[in-house]
Order: C-alpha cells, then sequence, then structure tokens
C-alpha cells in the first residue's frame, strides 16, 4: 500500500478537496459581503426617497426638483437610478 500510485492517488484526492473547501469559504464570504452593500444601498434610496417626499409635501413641484432626481447605485458609474414619486393611483407626481 506503501508504493508510489497510493502516494500520488491520495495526493491528488487531498489537493482537489482543498481546493473545494477552500473555494467554498472564498465564494461564501464574497456573497456575505455583497449582502451588506444591498443593505446599505437600501437604507441609503430610503432616506434618499424620504428627503424627496418632505420635499415634494413641503413646497411642491418646485421643491421637488431641487432634490436630486438620480440616485446613484455604484460610486464610480456616472449611470444612476432615475427617482420618480408616485401618488396613490399609480400617476407620477411633476
Amino acid at each position: 500500500m506503501r508504493s508510489t500510485f497510493t502516494k500520488i492517488f491520495l495526493s491528488f484526492w487531498l489537493t482537489e478537496l482543498l481546493i473545494v473547501v477552500v473555494g467554498y469559504f472564498i465564494l461564501s464570504s464574497q456573497f456575505e459581503s455583497n449582502e451588506i452593500v444591498y443593505v446599505s444601498m437600501f437604507a441609503m434610496m430610503q432616506s434618499n426617497a424620504r428627503a424627496a417626499l418632505q420635499a415634494y409635501e413641503s413646497g411642491g413641484c418646485k421643491a421637488l426638483e431641487a432634490v436630486p432626481r438620480t440616485f446613484y447605485i455604484e460610486k464610480l458609474s456616472p449611470a444612476g437610478q432615475p427617482a420618480i414619486l408616485f401618488d396613490p393611483s399609480g400617476q407620477a407626481l411633476c
């Protein structure tokens, strides 16, 4: 059982097992960090939406126009998600 073939065979499967375990931990930590980003981004979007709503309630369409109309998803990206306020019936305000 101490042949060269057995040593190579066992070292190959041990290496494969090690690759799978390390890959699992790397991927699981990556997905956890993305969840934190999405939770903080959602909180930022909620606070921006509240600011837009307060501006509309206090000053109407003119005050709403002063609020930035785009909530940026990524810092380096020039594109953002447009923000529009809707009334309860689903019609866009202003």
